[in-house]
């Protein structure tokens, strides 16, 4: 009996291993070419639709490159922005 129930946990642990990477597959981070630059002490991570025209591309901020890119997923789906863990950075003159 026992051997059974291991053996149905591992089949559990497999299909949720699965799930987990088809769920990350389908993040926009990994769907659009992106670019994460460094910007002084932030992260950027910027999807650029148009070139010409900085306002009109995807921007997200982080501490890290895993950071900025989190960051840009959530603003890419859409999440409330107390989630989003980014401050627009100051500007220098």
């Amino acid at each position: 009996m026992f051997l059974f129930r291991k053996l149905r946990e591992l089949r559990l642990q497999r299909s949720q291993y699965k799930l987990a990477v088809q769920q990350c597959k389908l993040l926009p981070s990994r769907q659009f070419p992106i670019d994460v630059l460094r910007d002084g002490s932030r992260w950027v991570c910027v999807f650029m639709c148009d070139p010409e025209n900085f306002l009109n591309n995807v921007v997200a901020y982080g501490e890290s490159p895993a950071q900025a890119v989190a960051n840009f997923d959530m603003l890419w789906t859409g999440a409330p922005d107390f989630l989003i863990d980014q401050e627009e950075p100051e500007e220098e003159f």
